[in-house]
């Protein structure tokens, strides 16, 4: 309410002050769920309607926006999906193009380095880095790129068919846990990626190799990320105890030795396939 007139006015919020640009959230994942509600209409359409007070007003919200989010009980559970790890609804989760999961791993070099660099800030000491470019040379290359408006090729359009059916079959084949399904909004995603990269490369037209690149990231951010760890003998047990025929000398149910599980992670599980299929290169040759 305005003091001098008495009347209700509209005061802009952060997605109205950050049009045309980038508005950054922290914490989304402890928003009301009343809020990110709020905000489906100003991702999907890029407006917010208001309707309070006598005042109906359609405003401009033509913004991108970066969220950032903990998990639950602050460390990322491989063996849970992506909408299990944080307290996001589905419908506010489709509505982003990408995501990508910083794992809080134990590692000597990231740490280290992690830990010199905030040191180092609290003792203000700053290295001397080589700049190719300067921050206003970013800017306006940034601002040059948004002009362009690039259009679709008969080839990349082509080509972002085929990708999305191959993301919808492996979504419909898929055995583990995925981020979500795969539906129309994850093409909407593949274009304005595409499109961003021939923004980047200034280009008037969107070609194959933006929509590759396109498809890469969508597929790195998506696809990977909710890999769970992976349990060795069990199948292998189970298939060698149905093959055998019963008799006399099978031990009871209760004398059965509970055996040690061997889990993996998906990442050891990767490395490890990629070493055997490395080595039977070699013996072919």
């Amino acid at each position: 309410m305005d003091e001098e007139s008495n009347d209700f006015v509209i005061e802009a919020g952060a997605l109205m002050l950050a049009d045309n640009g980038v508005c950054c959230i922290d914490e989304f994942d402890k928003m009301d769920l009343r809020d990110q509600v709020a905000i489906h209409e100003a991702m999907e359409q890029q407006t917010i309607s208001i309707a309070k007070a006598g005042v109906r007003a359609t405003l401009n919200a033509r913004t991108s926006i970066l969220a950032a989010a903990n998990p639950i009980g602050g460390r990322y559970d491989r063996a849970k999906s992506l909408q299990q790890n944080i307290h996001l609804s589905a419908p506010i989760m489709s509505r982003f193009d990408l995501f990508f999961i910083l794992v809080d791993e134990c590692n000597e070099v990231i740490d280290y380095a992690i830990a010199r660099k905030i040191v180092d800030l609290y003792r203000n000491i700053e290295e001397s880095v080589e700049k190719v470019y300067s921050k206003q040379e970013v800017l306006q290359y940034i601002s040059f790129a948004r002009k362009f408006k690039p259009i679709i090729s008969k080839e990349a359009g082509d080509l972002l068919v085929r990708y999305y059916t191959r993301l919808r079959l492996r979504d419909s084949t898929s055995t583990g846990k995925s981020t979500w399904r795969i539906t129309v909004r994850q093409l909407e995603s593949m274009i304005r990626l595409s499109e961003a990269m021939a923004r980047m490369d200034i280009s008037d037209e969107v070609q194959p190799k933006h929509v590759r690149e396109a498809y890469r990231l969508l597929n790195k951010s998506i696809i990977r990320v909710e890999q769970p760890d992976i349990q060795l003998g069990d199948d292998a047990d189970h298939s060698i105890h149905e093959d055998e025929p019963m008799n006399e000398e099978t031990p009871e149910p209760t004398q059965v030795v509970q055996k040690k599980k061997m889990v993996l992670s998906f990442e050891e599980y990767k490395a490890i396939s990629n070493k055997i299929v490395v080595y039977m290169r070699r013996g072919r040759n």
